[in-house]
Protein backbone atom coordinates (compact mmCIF):
# COMPACT_ATOMS: atom_id res chain seq x y z
CA UNK A 1 0.00 0.00 0.00
CA UNK A 2 1.36 3.34 -1.02
CA UNK A 3 -0.51 5.72 1.23
CA UNK A 4 0.35 9.32 2.00
CA UNK A 5 -0.86 10.46 5.42
CA UNK A 6 -0.58 14.02 6.69
CA UNK A 7 -1.54 15.11 10.18
CA UNK A 8 -2.05 18.87 10.23
CA UNK A 9 -0.96 20.52 13.46
CA UNK A 10 -1.30 24.21 12.63
CA UNK A 11 -2.33 25.71 9.29
CA UNK A 12 -1.36 29.26 8.43
CA UNK A 13 -4.17 31.71 7.69
CA UNK A 14 -4.58 32.05 3.94
CA UNK A 15 -6.89 34.10 1.73
CA UNK A 16 -9.99 32.86 -0.08
CA UNK A 17 -8.14 32.89 -3.40
CA UNK A 18 -5.23 30.81 -2.08
CA UNK A 19 -4.52 27.15 -1.42
CA UNK A 20 -1.82 25.08 0.26
CA UNK A 21 0.16 22.82 -2.06
CA UNK A 22 2.35 19.87 -1.09
CA UNK A 23 5.66 19.33 -2.91
CA UNK A 24 8.35 16.67 -2.86
CA UNK A 25 11.98 17.64 -3.55
CA UNK A 26 14.13 15.05 -5.32
CA UNK A 27 17.52 14.01 -3.91
CA UNK A 28 18.68 13.29 -7.44
CA UNK A 29 17.92 16.50 -9.33
CA UNK A 30 16.78 18.84 -6.48
CA UNK A 31 13.58 19.64 -8.42
CA UNK A 32 10.27 20.12 -6.60
CA UNK A 33 7.25 18.26 -7.93
CA UNK A 34 3.66 18.73 -6.80
CA UNK A 35 1.75 16.11 -4.85
CA UNK A 36 -1.39 18.25 -5.01
CA UNK A 37 -3.36 20.59 -2.85
CA UNK A 38 -3.91 20.07 0.87
CA UNK A 39 -7.56 20.17 1.99
CA UNK A 40 -8.03 23.10 4.34
CA UNK A 41 -10.91 21.68 6.35
CA UNK A 42 -9.22 18.53 7.70
CA UNK A 43 -6.90 17.92 10.66
CA UNK A 44 -5.66 14.74 9.00
CA UNK A 45 -5.99 13.34 5.53
CA UNK A 46 -4.69 10.45 3.50
CA UNK A 47 -4.72 9.43 -0.13
CA UNK A 48 -3.36 6.67 -2.29
CA UNK A 49 -0.23 7.49 -4.24
CA UNK A 50 0.31 6.54 -7.85
CA UNK A 51 3.40 4.50 -8.67
CA UNK A 52 5.05 7.65 -10.08
CA UNK A 53 4.30 9.63 -6.89
CA UNK A 54 5.61 6.75 -4.76
CA UNK A 55 8.88 6.75 -6.75
CA UNK A 56 9.16 10.52 -6.17
CA UNK A 57 8.77 10.05 -2.43
CA UNK A 58 11.29 7.20 -2.35
CA UNK A 59 13.80 9.53 -4.07
CA UNK A 60 12.87 12.54 -1.95
CA UNK A 61 15.00 14.87 0.09
CA UNK A 62 12.15 16.78 1.73
CA UNK A 63 8.49 17.70 1.64
CA UNK A 64 7.42 21.32 1.27
CA UNK A 65 4.14 23.17 1.74
CA UNK A 66 3.62 26.47 -0.04
CA UNK A 67 0.80 28.97 -0.30
CA UNK A 68 -0.27 29.13 -3.94
CA UNK A 69 -3.09 30.74 -5.87
CA UNK A 70 -6.38 28.81 -5.91
CA UNK A 71 -6.01 25.69 -8.03
CA UNK A 72 -2.29 25.30 -7.30
CA UNK A 73 0.84 26.65 -8.92
CA UNK A 74 0.17 27.34 -12.62
CA UNK A 75 3.75 26.61 -13.67
CA UNK A 76 4.26 23.27 -11.91
CA UNK A 77 6.83 24.51 -9.43
CA UNK A 78 6.56 26.34 -6.10
CA UNK A 79 5.91 30.05 -6.55
CA UNK A 80 4.29 31.06 -3.29
CA UNK A 81 5.42 31.51 0.27
CA UNK A 82 7.08 28.46 1.85
CA UNK A 83 5.19 27.70 5.09
CA UNK A 84 6.61 24.29 6.00
CA UNK A 85 9.55 22.09 5.08
CA UNK A 86 10.69 18.82 6.54
CA UNK A 87 12.67 15.69 5.91
CA UNK A 88 10.69 12.99 4.16
CA UNK A 89 10.94 9.66 5.94
CA UNK A 90 9.74 6.24 4.97
CA UNK A 91 8.40 3.96 7.68
CA UNK A 92 8.83 0.35 6.67
CA UNK A 93 7.48 -2.56 8.62
CA UNK A 94 6.68 -0.52 11.72
CA UNK A 95 3.45 -2.46 12.31
CA UNK A 96 5.36 -5.73 12.82
CA UNK A 97 7.61 -4.14 15.45
CA UNK A 98 4.89 -2.30 17.39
Amino acid sequence: TQLLVLDIIDLPAIGNEETLELWVTSKTDKQARSLGEIPLNMASFSRQLSNAEWRLIKDSDSLLITVEEAGGSPIGEPMGELVSQGVCIRLSGWQEQA
